[in-house]
C-alpha cells in the first residue's frame, strides 16, 4: 500500500518525492556539492598566481611584463577550466619561460610548474 504525498506517518514524517543535486535526509546530516578540481589541477593555478605576483616584483627587469601577465593569466584560465587542455597549458609556459630567462627567480618559478603540468595529460 503507498501513501499520498505529504500524508504524514507519524513523528513529523511526510512522503514524497525528493529530487536534486545534494540532499540529505536526518538529523545532522551534511552535503557538499561542488566540482572540486584535482589536487594537480589547484597547484598549478596557485603557482601561476605565485608566478603573477613574483613577476610583479620584478617587472622592471623584465621587457614586456604585462604581455607576460595576460599570458599567465590565460594558461592560468585554461588550467582552472574543468578539461583543461594541457599541450594549450604548456605551450604559453614554454613562451614565459622564454620572456623571463633573463630572471633566475623568474625562471626557477615558471619552470617549477612546467615541471608540474609536465606530468599531466595531455
Amino acid at each position: 500500500m503507498s501513501r499520498a504525498e505529504g500524508e504524514r506517518l507519524g513523528a513529523g514524517i511526510r512522503t514524497g518525492d525528493i529530487s536534486g543535486s545534494g540532499i540529505v535526509i536526518g538529523h545532522g546530516s551534511s552535503a557538499s556539492v561542488g566540482s572540486a578540481l584535482p589536487p594537480a589541477q589547484r597547484e598549478t593555478i596557485a603557482m601561476i598566481d605565485e608566478f603573477v605576483r613574483l613577476l610583479r616584483s620584478y617587472e622592471d627587469s623584465v621587457p614586456d611584463a604585462s604581455d607576460i601577465c595576460e599570458a599567465a593569466a590565460a594558461a592560468q584560465a585554461e588550467a582552472a577550466k574543468p578539461s583543461p587542455r594541457w599541450g594549450t597549458v604548456r605551450g604559453v609556459l614554454s613562451g614565459i619561460a622564454a620572456s623571463v630567462a633573463g630572471v633566475s627567480a623568474l625562471t626557477d618559478a615558471i619552470r617549477n610548474i612546467q615541471d608540474l603540468v609536465a606530468h599531466l595529460p595531455r
